[in-house]
């Protein structure tokens, strides 16, 4: 998702197939590289060249269990390459290595360019949200990934004060001399995070945060495919996983 700060209050941009959110994946076909929604729209006969969900291995060790567990859940290959996570992708009939760095800059790019279609010039200041469960090494290779993709990043922002910011721009009718809770519920494809901020008018104050990083959309979207592929197999004979 790409926003910009206007007068008065922050917009979401619509991508070029007029969506305001972009998938979060790179797609390598040929002498073609397919990014955001167009990787998306050739996924299911490129799976192994699409590198998709960067942010659940940016910045993390090969050997880490977060990455051996995503290499489970993906349809593209990692590989060790000096501890750190390498990305085969064939392109131009030979195979390129990336990193997620490198793939985070492309979706950065394709995000960059949303922004500058919509303002008509070049947009190289941005601030980059991260989920507020990012390590340091994670941070800095969120940092290390606007750097490749040429944009000057002004500063890292968790995603849920983020959040908060963006309604407390918008609640005009906060009193100024009580405080009002409220629970800021995030739940992803990778993970969910819920966050309590407190207002009181023109501030916030982010109290508490909790975050599972191993639960959202895609963990119900297995438990339904194991239901249906064992229904399958069962019924039909079919291993629908082969």
């Amino acid at each position: 998702m790409v926003a910009i700060a206007r007068r008065g209050g922050i917009d979401v941009l619509t991508n070029e197939v007029s969506k305001r959110l972009t998938s979060c994946m790179v797609g390598f076909s040929g002498k073609e590289r397919k990014l955001g929604e167009q990787a998306l729209s050739g996924i299911t006969s490129n799976l192994k060249n699409t590198v998709t969900g960067m942010k659940a291995i940016i910045g993390k060790k090969f050997h880490s269990e977060d990455i051996q567990l995503e290499q489970e859940l993906v349809g593209y290959r990692m590989v060790d390459v000096a501890g750190k996570v390498g990305l085969p992708v064939m392109y131009n009939d030979e195979e390129v290595m990336l990193t997620p760095e490198r793939a985070m800059a492309m979706l950065m790019k394709c995000l960059q360019g949303i922004a500058e279609m919509d303002q008509g010039c070049a947009v190289t200041d941005v601030v980059v949200s991260v989920p507020s469960y990012f390590t340091d090494a994670e941070r800095h290779a969120m940092l290390d990934a606007s750097s490749i993709a040429g944009l000057n990043c002004l500063r890292l922002m968790n995603d849920s004060t983020a959040a908060a910011l963006s309604y407390g721009i918008y609640k005009t009718d906060l009193p100024a001399d009580k405080t009002t809770n409220v629970a800021f519920v995030d739940c992803g494809a990778m993970d969910t995070t819920v966050t309590i901020v407190a207002f009181v008018k023109g501030k916030l104050t982010v109290l508490a945060t909790a975050c599972d990083r191993h639960l959202g959309g895609r963990d119900f979207d297995m438990i339904l495919a194991d239901h249906f592929a064992a229904e399958w197999k069962e019924k039909h004979k079919i291993d629908a996983k082969t």
